[in-house]
């Protein structure tokens, strides 16, 4: 499929070499005009300030972003690999089955959104898009209340989008039924709470952010350093303290469900924190983290350049936040160069960069007579990242109209697939197996997408393929519960991608550390051969080859 390939893109546009010619152009220009045509450069400069050049950049970046968001969610399918799992585990949170049973290291806040709007509107592709878009919308409108509280409408659309844009400078997850989008929204409610007036609604905001961010993630809590910090400043130890304790409380609220098991979840977090790290993960992170606090550098040294008792004042005011932040950022380095893990965990500190730019600016507003244009170089910089996010939204536009053209069609093909050999094994419990787990993701749409369609209809879901990997990575036998299901026949039916041997899977990780995890399988050979003792090929369709159960029941 075309999205995944998006991620080895995206922020990394910056190595692109059109990236850098284009600068380079740009640079050239800049200067020129500069030297050559003052007057024209004079007025260029005024005309960015005014309202309708910003809403003419705001028209374009949002655009761009609707339309991608409306591919995607039109999409009749699931475009990343741990989609189905996140929707299988949300279908069994509301459904009485225990969600962790499967492996999986997700918080109950990750599924439970998506489990309660299945709950009540029906398990179906649209009713998750329709919770990712409810999120989206969501978090535009913090966004924009956060920004609306230093510019005036026009300034802060523009902020509002230009934070956006950076969130899909690495991959798209917020358009996706993940728990990503979630830690987005988490992140900018804990911010909006942190600058509120009312202590009591900040408090109120702020434990609501914080359990739903940790509630997807535990190591989400990274994020919320700056914005608690921000909180103590403003609001006292009291009301920092009580933030805790509503906090911890209500993050085990969820445990109370039968289908959430704190044991279990606590057994996956510890098994998944044995996964090895990487130098090539780190030095990715780094180079995010040089990002992410460059514009906040360039805009303090703008401010400092031209009022230097409000850069003080700045300085004073909020060198512990940002302290607080750096460290939480660097932490998140080190936490996210696990393999696997990878730059997007550092995206939701773009929403701290973006409110600390804001500051500055408002801060060099405030001390600077209106007539007061930007530097050469702080144009030119202003203007490479114009550049990057513009190439990154038509590179991502342009992979997600593939999709759209390739695959939907396939996505389509694959349901009605499904749903054929459902009838054909009506009353049975029907499983999707794994195959050798390589697939063309460039030109098709992976039948591993249709787990989900299957758990809706009674299956279960025991081998996910992310998670498999995740598990052998760190040499984790596979567990007796899993060997039982398998030899007692647990499942009638297993659904096998067509032409490929069963659980003969390669891991995910083997594509990408070929040095480390060259040709690694995720299931020992005496597991296949026990389920090939167990189960028998007895018809094929479309994209499977259907097993049975070679025992009467």
């Amino acid at each position: 499929m075309v999205l995944p390939a998006i991620s080895q893109r995206g922020l990394f546009a910056l190595l692109y070499p059109n990236f850098f010619i284009l600068c380079f152009i740009f640079s050239l220009v800049c200067v020129g005009v500069r030297f050559l045509l003052p007057r024209t450069w004079d007025t260029a400069l005024g005309a960015l300030t005014q309202s309708r050049w910003q809403l003419s950049i705001v028209s374009v970046l949002g655009l761009l972003y609707l339309y991608i968001g409306c591919l995607i969610l039109r999409f009749p399918g699931y475009v990343d690999p741990v989609e189905p799992m996140v929707v299988a585990a949300s279908f069994f949170s509301v459904h009485s089955k225990p969600v962790y049973d499967m492996v999986i290291s997700y918080g109950p806040l990750c599924f439970l959104p998506y489990g309660l709007a299945m709950k009540l509107f029906g398990a179906t592709v649209a009713v998750l898009k329709g919770v990712v878009g409810l999120a989206n919308a969501v978090f535009i409108l913090v966004l924009f209340v956060i920004f609306k509280k230093l510019f005036r409408w026009p300034s802060s659309l523009l902020a509002t989008i230009l934070v956006l844009s950076t969130c899909l400078m690495k991959q798209n997850y917020l358009f996706q039924a993940r728990g990503d989008l979630f830690i987005y929204v988490a992140v900018a409610l804990s911010l909006l709470a942190a600058i509120s007036e009312g202590g009591a609604l900040g408090c109120v905001l702020m434990i609501a952010a914080v359990t739903l961010g940790c509630g997807v993630k535990v190591t989400a809590f990274m994020y919320f350093v700056y914005p608690l910090s921000l909180f103590w400043q403003r609001h006292g130890s009291r009301l920092l303290l009580l933030v805790a304790a509503g906090s911890i409380l209500l993050s085990f609220l969820p445990f109370a469900l039968h289908t959430l098991n704190l044991h279990d979840y606590l057994h996956w977090l510890t098994v998944m924190s044995h996964q090895p790290k990487s130098i090539r993960e780190f030095l990715g992170n780094v180079v995010i983290t040089g990002l992410l606090l460059f514009p906040c550098l360039l805009a303090y040294w703008q401010l400092h350049r031209r009022h230097h008792s409000l850069a003080r004042q700045f300085l004073r005011e909020n060198w512990i936040p940002f302290s607080f932040m750096t460290g939480s950022i660097l932490a998140m380095d080190v936490l996210a160069s696990k393999i696997g893990a990878g730059r997007h965990h550092l995206v939701p500190y773009f929403v701290f960069t973006g409110y600390i730019v804001a500051q500055l600016i408002h801060k060099s507003r405030s001390g600077m007579p209106s007539s007061s244009s930007p530097g050469l170089l702080h144009v030119y910089l202003c203007g490479c990242l114009a550049l990057l996010l513009l190439l990154t939204e038509v590179s991502e536009l342009q992979d997600v109209r593939t999709l759209t053209r390739q695959e939907a069609a396939q996505s389509v093909a694959l349901e009605n697939d499904v749903n054929r050999v459902l009838a054909s094994y009506s009353g049975h419990r029907v499983e999707l197996g794994n195959g050798i787990g390589e697939f063309d993701l460039e030109r098709e749409y992976s039948p591993m997408f249709s787990a989900p369609q299957l758990i809706f209809a009674g299956g279960s879901y025991t081998f996910d393929p992310s998670a498999q990997a995740d598990i052998e990575m760190v040499n984790e036998p596979m567990r007796e519960s899993d060997l039982r299901h398998v030899a007692s026949c647990e499942s009638d039916v297993w659904l096998i991608p067509r032409g490929q041997v069963p659980f003969h899977s390669v891991s995910i990780y083997s594509g990408m550390y070929p040095d480390r995890y060259s040709g690694r399988l995720l299931f020992p050979a005496t597991f296949e051969r026990m389920f090939l003792d167990t189960y028998s090929l007895t018809s094929s369709s479309h994209y499977f080859d259907i097993y049975t159960c070679k025992r009467p029941r």
